[in-house]
């Protein structure tokens, strides 16, 4: 991957929690030459999220999946402070809400804080039903912790822990990796460990195979 390109698509988990979405959006960028444009140009970058955020949300509760979207409302929830009281359903007026400033568009640089919190399974979900991996699977316990299979698929995005968090054995922060370099906001990192030092984590919470 150009190392311009890629970081600039991932600078916006800086502003907003949405690593599970952008960690996915790394490899769509990898296998899908046709959408890099979209994917890493500065100006489109917050639409192509707020979209693809919405898109997912829209779409289970169509299906009528009341469960996961409720397992993504609590891992939210999860974080505290100003995510305590979040709901889906105040999630997506925020984005149309902002949508309809901008006559139907979304703006460049969205002004409120779209931060979501996606748990293992949503993760799997959103990479099958939306970004076109549909073998897509979660390869560890996120509950025990205990691996399930040695992953040694050169591709993954990993859920790295913070002790103080609680659900999914401590899932804090989502990064993508391919052939050993780790991508988060909108940086290159040589390891998982230096990733989570950014944040305050260490170790793995759980570890999804894109096939």
């Amino acid at each position: 991957m150009p190392k311009e390109q890629i970081n600039a698509m991932g600078t916006l988990n800086n502003r907003w929690g949405v690593c599970g979405f952008n960690s996915s959006l790394y490899a769509l960028y990898e296998h899908n030459p046709r959408k890099r444009a979209d994917l890493t140009s500065a100006a489109k970058v917050d639409t192509r999220v707020a979209a693809e955020i919405k898109t997912f949300l829209k779409m289970l509760q169509a299906e009528g999946n009341a469960k996961l979207l409720s397992d993504i409302e609590a891992f939210t929830r999860s974080f505290g402070g100003k995510w305590a009281g979040f709901t889906i359903a105040g999630y997506i007026q925020k984005i149309d809400a902002e949508a309809a400033k901008e006559g139907g568009k979304f703006k460049a640089k969205m002004r409120p804080d779209l931060s979501l919190a996606l748990p293992p399974h949503a993760v799997v979900a959103y990479l099958q039903k939306v970004a076109g991996f549909p073998g897509a699977k979660v390869v560890t316990d996120p509950v025990g912790g205990n691996l399930l299979t040695s992953s040694t698929a050169n591709e993954q995005i990993i859920g790295i822990r913070d002790p103080k968090m609680a659900s999914y054995n401590g899932l804090a922060h989502w990064v993508y990796m391919n052939n050993g370099v780790v991508y988060s906001w909108g940086r290159q990192f040589t390891s998982i460990q230096q990733a989570g030092d950014e944040c305050g984590c260490t170790g793995v919470a759980c570890i999804v195979e894109l096939v």
